[in-house]
């Protein structure tokens, strides 16, 4: 249509002008977008034409980032713009104990707890492998899943492995391997000869028995160190900060006329911020 003489002056539309029923009232929402809103969001005018469209480098996004916490205890502090966080932790793991050659060794020490925030979101550690002649691995950490989270996935740590004894000097099997986690860092048996081999740090890896060595007489491998628990949850309104601690490795046993065991693997704490 032409229109003859001025040309009618351009005024906003109002919702009295949306008649025809696919844009209703309701759908003007009173946060709607306004040019200021377009200019702190660092879109500009330009980009917002049928050639130029929205670009990506306009979007702003930022990728998550990852704090490790591998020893001791502090506090964890939430970055600005952080919108939710996910918490991935383990206890550490159990000493294993020291083989003997017939005489009784010592038990391995127990792994420390990891914790993260006043509500104790808890991943227990392993239990020390028992004292050869009792043949019993040490027992996985258990978990405690506080207020305010939300579980993506737990698992207990997993029991070391028995000890072992034969009266052939020289042809003993390995000893009790260390239990483990999702991080899977148990310590392998030891030969019949050797000392055990540690649980991996910051795994929460058990570690594993010593070996009860080659003289004659009744030969007791050592017992594996409980694994530490894990757990991985969510935080969907994190607090400014937490507490944290990390656990740590279970001492080794001693032997008794044989080798000492492993010592266990300490635990970790690992969160990942995302920002939208």
């Amino acid at each position: 249509m032409a229109f003859i003489g001025n040309q009618p002056t351009a005024v906003p539309l109002t919702s009295s002008q949306l008649t025809d029923g696919l844009i209703t009232t309701d759908k003007l929402a009173a946060s709607a977008v306004t040019s200021a809103k377009i200019l702190d969001s660092t879109i500009v005018n330009a980009d917002i034409s049928a050639s130029a469209g929205i670009v990506a480098s306009k979007l702003s996004i930022t990728t998550p980032t990852i704090q490790r916490f591998t020893s001791g205890s502090g506090t964890y502090t939430t970055p600005s713009g952080v919108k939710y966080i996910i918490v991935e932790m383990s206890g550490a793991g159990g000493g294993g104990a020291g083989g003997a050659v017939g005489s009784q060794s010592t038990a391995g020490g127990s792994g420390g707890n990891s914790s993260f925030g006043t509500a104790l979101h808890t991943a227990g550690g392993g239990t020390g492998g028992g004292s050869a002649w009792s043949g019993n691995g040490g027992l996985g950490g258990g978990l405690t899943l506080g207020a305010g989270a939300t579980s993506i996935f737990t698992h207990d740590g997993t029991r070391g492995g028995g000890s072992v004894s034969s009266d052939n000097s020289g042809t003993f099997s390995n000893t009790g391997e260390g239990g483990g986690n999702p991080f899977n860092g148990g310590a392998v048996g030891s030969t019949y000869i050797s000392a055990g081999i540690d649980g991996i740090t910051n795994t929460g890896g058990g570690g594993a028995g010593g070996g009860g060595g080659s003289s004659s007489g009744t030969i007791y491998g050592g017992s594996g160190g409980g694994g530490g628990g894990y757990m991985k949850f969510l935080i969907s309104s994190p607090s400014a900060t937490y507490a944290y601690a990390i656990g740590s490795g279970g001492t080794a046993g001693t032997g008794g006329s044989g080798s000492n065991g492993g010592a266990g693997g300490s635990g970790i704490i690992i969160v990942t911020e995302y920002y939208i």
